[in-house]
């Protein structure tokens, strides 16, 4: 059975990819700043989610709702997203 991927799909699976390697960087270099693994995850949370969304090659709107939902997310899928 072949899988085709639309392209809406193809842009979902690479913006989760660059929230997951902003994740994982900004949770690994608190932990070698010697914060607490749960230090870490709740700055990471709040920081990968506003800097994603600072960030100008992102194409997703800077809003208080998207900042709001990008947090959750990040939470939501935490323990995936640094693996």
């Amino acid at each position: 059975m072949k899988i085709v991927i639309t392209e809406n799909q193809h842009s979902i699976l690479r913006r989760y990819q660059e929230i997951k390697s902003w994740v994982k960087s900004d949770y690994r270099y608190l932990l070698r700043r010697e914060y607490t693994p749960e230090e870490a995850k709740e700055i990471t949370i709040d920081h990968s989610a506003f800097s994603y969304l600072d960030d100008s090659d992102t194409s997703i709107k800077f809003t208080d709702e998207n900042l709001y939902n990008l947090r959750r997310f990040i939470e939501d899928n935490f323990e995936d997203l640094i693996s």
